[in-house]
């Protein structure tokens, strides 16, 4: 063309979308070991690092990342797409539980959970309670399931009503400053432990006959009260409020 004039040349712009996750999905595990997170992708590929300003990444995928863990984390993933786009960063969750299985102790005349809460106490497929601790009516198996998240864990014992005896008058319960312990007949000495229920001492004592306890040092809550002579030991739960 001459100088001044004017040339048209068609062209085209391709613009391609920044590529976005659809769902990221958390991962957990009830004990240290591999945790599972994932991302709903398509269209290219997930790089996976370990923190959100981190330029190196620590995986790629299309979809899942799989990591052996001891405790809780969080981790970022990012889609890239075919072409070669870059989308935003999300966060994904990687939970580890210490969850440790559940066991069933026999206090005197109750059950007690090694979990003070979620608790779901069952006799004969039929749920009788939510606490850490039941009292039973009747002699039979009782099954416990505690549930944290998905982790789930069982125990059961079977409990015999008939052998539970009590040679002491225990009161009042609940108790606020003062429990009075009394042995029903007789003259004996005895020994005494106030323990809570993971089984750390918290009072001690000794006595003839009766004795007094001093609770207003003690926190609120559920404890367990062994008594114990040269003949026998029995237990009872008692509340301070």
């Amino acid at each position: 063309p001459s100088c001044g004039s004017t040339l048209e040349i068609p062209f085209e712009i391709t613009v391609t979308p920044t590529p976005v996750i659809d769902t990221v999905i958390d991962g957990s595990t009830c004990l240290p070991g591999e945790v599972v997170l994932s991302a709903n992708f398509s269209g290219g590929f997930l790089r996976w690092y370990a923190c959100e300003a981190c330029e190196t990444p620590i995986h790629e995928s299309t979809n899942e990342f799989r990591i052996e863990l001891e405790a809780s984390s969080i981790f970022y993933v990012e889609p890239v797409s075919n072409e070669g786009c870059v989308g935003l960063r999300r966060m994904a969750v990687a939970t580890v539980f210490d969850f440790e299985p559940v066991v069933i102790k026999e206090m005197g005349d109750s059950l007690v959970s090694s979990y003070e809460n979620n608790n779901s106490w069952f006799y004969k497929g039929e749920p009788i309670g939510n606490s850490q601790f039941i009292i039973p009516a009747t002699s039979g198996e009782y099954f416990l399931q505690v549930q944290v998240g998905a982790c789930v864990s069982s125990d059961s014992i079977y409990f015999d009503r008939k052998r539970i005896g009590k040679n002491f008058s225990v009161f009042p319960n609940p108790a606020k400053d003062q429990l009075t312990i009394i042995k029903k007949q007789g003259r004996v000495p005895f020994k005494i432990v106030l323990l809570d229920l993971v089984g750390k001492e918290v009072m001690y004592g000794a006595g003839m006959d009766a004795i007094d306890l001093d609770l207003i040092h003690i926190s609120s809550g559920y404890y367990w009260l062994k008594i114990i002579t040269n003949d026998f030991t029995e237990g009872h739960i008692i509340q301070k409020k």
